[in-house]
């Protein structure tokens, strides 16, 4: 399985393992606008700290930016954090959270889970 979502209360991790792709961000993102949580949600991590092999174009980055920023118009309050290490993922990214932040959001990008998960419940 390349995906595996965790609840942590009415929030989601999902971490990413071995690939990740535009589908893959696709089905995170179905995940998350399906569940009834997402109107409780105070937060969203992505873990790409196993991802091995990246088939992500900066096209379906600004696209995946773009649903998140529409889905959040009913629940303005998530924070979105990213986990990597990889520099490719962290550098493709950075155009996710600049959308993100400039549309008043709040997204940061993080080394490993333990700073994620304290940004988060701060």
């Amino acid at each position: 399985m390349e995906v595996v979502h965790k609840w942590v209360g009415n929030n989601i991790l999902i971490e990413v393992k071995e690939n990740l792709n535009f589908e893959i961000l696709l089905e995170a993102y179905a995940f998350i606008i399906s569940s009834p949580k997402f109107d409780y949600m105070s937060f969203q991590i992505f873990d790409f700290l196993k991802v091995k092999k990246i088939e992500i174009t900066l096209q379906n980055i600004k696209e995946f930016s773009l649903l998140q920023k529409k889905a959040m118009r009913w629940n303005d309050s998530i924070k979105v954090a990213l986990i990597a290490v990889n520099p490719q993922i962290i550098n493709d990214f950075e155009i996710y959270i600049a959308d993100m932040e400039g549309a008043g959001l709040k997204c940061k990008l993080f080394r490993n889970i333990d700073d994620a998960l304290d940004w988060c419940l701060e």
